[in-house]
Protein backbone atom coordinates (compact mmCIF):
# COMPACT_ATOMS: atom_id res chain seq x y z
CA UNK A 1 0.00 0.00 0.00
CA UNK A 2 1.42 3.37 -1.05
CA UNK A 3 0.65 6.32 1.21
CA UNK A 4 1.32 10.05 1.12
CA UNK A 5 4.36 9.83 3.43
CA UNK A 6 5.99 7.37 1.02
CA UNK A 7 5.44 9.65 -1.96
CA UNK A 8 6.50 12.86 -0.20
CA UNK A 9 9.42 11.38 1.76
CA UNK A 10 7.96 12.44 5.11
CA UNK A 11 7.18 10.65 8.38
CA UNK A 12 8.83 7.20 8.52
CA UNK A 13 10.18 7.67 4.96
CA UNK A 14 12.47 10.69 5.38
CA UNK A 15 15.69 8.68 4.96
CA UNK A 16 16.88 7.43 1.58
CA UNK A 17 17.45 3.86 2.81
CA UNK A 18 13.80 3.65 3.88
CA UNK A 19 12.71 4.94 0.47
CA UNK A 20 14.97 2.40 -1.24
CA UNK A 21 12.94 -0.38 0.35
CA UNK A 22 9.86 0.43 -1.73
CA UNK A 23 8.44 -2.20 -4.02
CA UNK A 24 10.05 -1.92 -7.50
CA UNK A 25 6.62 -1.29 -9.06
CA UNK A 26 6.07 1.67 -6.68
CA UNK A 27 9.48 3.12 -7.56
CA UNK A 28 8.76 2.71 -11.27
CA UNK A 29 5.37 4.38 -10.95
CA UNK A 30 6.88 7.28 -8.99
CA UNK A 31 9.57 7.69 -11.65
CA UNK A 32 7.00 7.72 -14.48
CA UNK A 33 4.76 10.20 -12.65
CA UNK A 34 7.72 12.47 -11.88
CA UNK A 35 8.93 12.41 -15.50
CA UNK A 36 5.43 13.16 -16.79
CA UNK A 37 5.19 16.14 -14.41
CA UNK A 38 8.61 17.38 -15.56
CA UNK A 39 7.64 17.12 -19.24
CA UNK A 40 4.36 18.93 -18.57
CA UNK A 41 6.22 21.70 -16.74
CA UNK A 42 8.61 22.09 -19.68
CA UNK A 43 5.70 22.23 -22.13
CA UNK A 44 4.00 24.93 -20.08
CA UNK A 45 7.23 26.94 -19.97
CA UNK A 46 7.69 26.99 -23.75
CA UNK A 47 6.04 29.93 -25.49
CA UNK A 48 2.89 28.93 -27.35
CA UNK A 49 1.08 30.53 -30.22
CA UNK A 50 -1.53 32.89 -28.86
CA UNK A 51 -5.11 31.69 -29.20
CA UNK A 52 -5.94 35.11 -30.64
CA UNK A 53 -3.99 34.17 -33.79
CA UNK A 54 -6.18 31.13 -34.55
CA UNK A 55 -8.20 32.25 -37.58
CA UNK A 56 -10.63 30.21 -39.69
CA UNK A 57 -9.46 29.54 -43.23
CA UNK A 58 -11.65 30.40 -46.21
CA UNK A 59 -12.51 26.75 -46.94
CA UNK A 60 -12.09 25.45 -43.38
CA UNK A 61 -15.24 24.03 -41.77
CA UNK A 62 -16.37 26.06 -38.75
CA UNK A 63 -16.36 22.98 -36.51
CA UNK A 64 -12.69 22.33 -37.27
CA UNK A 65 -11.80 25.97 -36.59
CA UNK A 66 -13.77 25.92 -33.32
CA UNK A 67 -11.91 22.76 -32.26
CA UNK A 68 -8.48 24.34 -32.86
CA UNK A 69 -9.52 27.51 -31.09
CA UNK A 70 -10.96 25.64 -28.09
CA UNK A 71 -7.77 23.58 -27.70
CA UNK A 72 -5.61 26.72 -27.82
CA UNK A 73 -7.76 28.60 -25.28
CA UNK A 74 -7.90 25.60 -22.91
CA UNK A 75 -4.09 25.41 -22.86
CA UNK A 76 -3.69 29.08 -22.01
CA UNK A 77 -6.73 30.07 -19.91
CA UNK A 78 -7.41 28.20 -16.68
CA UNK A 79 -10.68 29.82 -15.55
CA UNK A 80 -13.69 28.00 -17.13
CA UNK A 81 -15.90 31.12 -17.23
CA UNK A 82 -13.17 33.20 -18.86
CA UNK A 83 -12.63 30.40 -21.39
CA UNK A 84 -16.32 30.36 -22.31
CA UNK A 85 -16.45 34.13 -22.83
CA UNK A 86 -13.22 34.19 -24.84
CA UNK A 87 -14.32 31.33 -27.05
CA UNK A 88 -17.64 32.97 -27.79
CA UNK A 89 -15.97 36.27 -28.64
CA UNK A 90 -13.12 34.77 -30.70
CA UNK A 91 -15.44 32.40 -32.57
CA UNK A 92 -17.33 35.41 -33.85
CA UNK A 93 -14.36 37.66 -34.56
CA UNK A 94 -11.86 35.13 -35.98
CA UNK A 95 -14.16 33.14 -38.26
CA UNK A 96 -14.20 33.60 -42.03
CA UNK A 97 -16.48 36.13 -43.74
CA UNK A 98 -19.16 33.59 -44.67
CA UNK A 99 -19.50 32.25 -41.12
CA UNK A 100 -19.27 35.75 -39.67
CA UNK A 101 -22.29 36.80 -41.74
CA UNK A 102 -24.24 33.73 -40.63
CA UNK A 103 -23.37 34.22 -36.95
CA UNK A 104 -24.24 37.93 -37.04
CA UNK A 105 -27.66 37.02 -38.46
CA UNK A 106 -28.40 34.75 -35.48
CA UNK A 107 -30.65 36.35 -32.85
CA UNK A 108 -29.21 37.56 -29.55
CA UNK A 109 -25.95 36.20 -28.22
CA UNK A 110 -25.86 32.69 -29.72
CA UNK A 111 -24.14 29.86 -27.84
CA UNK A 112 -21.30 27.94 -29.48
CA UNK A 113 -23.58 25.01 -30.34
CA UNK A 114 -25.93 27.29 -32.30
CA UNK A 115 -23.00 28.88 -34.18
CA UNK A 116 -21.62 25.46 -35.10
CA UNK A 117 -25.04 24.26 -36.27
CA UNK A 118 -25.69 27.37 -38.37
CA UNK A 119 -22.26 27.33 -40.00
CA UNK A 120 -22.39 23.57 -40.62
CA UNK A 121 -25.04 24.21 -43.27
CA UNK A 122 -22.35 25.68 -45.51
CA UNK A 123 -21.46 22.71 -47.63
CA UNK A 124 -18.01 22.25 -49.11
CA UNK A 125 -19.66 21.74 -52.51
CA UNK A 126 -21.26 25.21 -52.41
CA UNK A 127 -17.91 26.68 -51.42
CA UNK A 128 -16.29 24.73 -54.25
CA UNK A 129 -18.88 25.98 -56.71
CA UNK A 130 -18.07 29.59 -55.89
CA UNK A 131 -14.33 28.85 -56.00
CA UNK A 132 -14.65 27.16 -59.42
CA UNK A 133 -16.71 30.06 -60.72
CA UNK A 134 -14.17 32.58 -59.49
CA UNK A 135 -11.33 30.58 -61.06
CA UNK A 136 -13.11 30.02 -64.39
CA UNK A 137 -14.49 33.54 -64.80
CA UNK A 138 -11.27 35.18 -66.12
CA UNK A 139 -10.70 32.35 -68.60
CA UNK A 140 -14.30 32.48 -69.84
CA UNK A 141 -14.10 36.27 -70.19
CA UNK A 142 -10.86 35.94 -72.17
CA UNK A 143 -12.33 33.30 -74.49
CA UNK A 144 -15.45 35.39 -75.06
CA UNK A 145 -13.37 38.47 -75.77
CA UNK A 146 -11.16 36.58 -78.24
CA UNK A 147 -14.16 35.08 -79.97
CA UNK A 148 -15.82 38.48 -80.24
CA UNK A 149 -12.69 39.91 -81.84
CA UNK A 150 -12.29 36.97 -84.21
CA UNK A 151 -12.78 37.59 -87.90
CA UNK A 152 -13.83 34.00 -88.50
CA UNK A 153 -17.47 33.95 -89.63
CA UNK A 154 -18.22 30.80 -87.62
CA UNK A 155 -17.06 32.49 -84.38
CA UNK A 156 -18.88 35.79 -84.63
CA UNK A 157 -21.39 36.57 -81.85
CA UNK A 158 -24.42 35.79 -84.04
CA UNK A 159 -23.09 32.54 -85.50
CA UNK A 160 -24.42 29.12 -84.55
CA UNK A 161 -21.10 27.99 -83.08
CA UNK A 162 -20.95 31.12 -80.95
CA UNK A 163 -24.47 30.55 -79.58
CA UNK A 164 -23.72 26.88 -78.99
CA UNK A 165 -20.55 27.75 -77.07
CA UNK A 166 -22.37 30.37 -74.98
CA UNK A 167 -25.22 28.00 -74.19
CA UNK A 168 -22.77 25.23 -73.30
CA UNK A 169 -20.93 27.53 -70.86
CA UNK A 170 -24.21 28.63 -69.31
CA UNK A 171 -25.43 25.04 -68.91
CA UNK A 172 -22.11 24.00 -67.40
CA UNK A 173 -22.30 26.72 -64.79
CA UNK A 174 -25.97 25.98 -64.06
CA UNK A 175 -25.23 22.27 -63.62
CA UNK A 176 -22.49 23.14 -61.15
CA UNK A 177 -25.01 25.13 -59.15
CA UNK A 178 -27.69 22.41 -59.32
CA UNK A 179 -25.39 19.91 -57.59
CA UNK A 180 -25.47 22.12 -54.50
CA UNK A 181 -29.06 23.35 -54.79
CA UNK A 182 -27.88 26.95 -55.08
CA UNK A 183 -28.63 29.38 -57.87
CA UNK A 184 -25.71 30.29 -60.12
CA UNK A 185 -23.43 32.71 -58.38
CA UNK A 186 -23.70 36.18 -59.96
CA UNK A 187 -19.94 36.30 -60.43
CA UNK A 188 -19.95 33.13 -62.54
CA UNK A 189 -21.18 34.60 -65.74
CA UNK A 190 -23.73 37.12 -66.86
CA UNK A 191 -25.74 35.41 -69.60
CA UNK A 192 -26.68 38.72 -71.20
CA UNK A 193 -22.99 39.45 -71.76
CA UNK A 194 -22.66 36.34 -73.91
CA UNK A 195 -24.87 37.74 -76.66
CA UNK A 196 -23.18 41.01 -77.42
CA UNK A 197 -23.25 42.31 -80.99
Amino acid sequence: MVNTDMLLGTGNYTRADEQAGFEPSVQEQCQQTGMAALVQTLQLATPQESFATVIQGIDEPFLSFAGWLTAAVEKQVSDPEARKLMLQSLDQSNCNAVCKGIIEALPGDPPMSQMVEACARITPSSQQMVAVAMAVQPAVATVIQLLQQSNQPCLRPCSRLWLLLCNWLWLLLCSLSETTGDKPHPMMINKSQLYLD
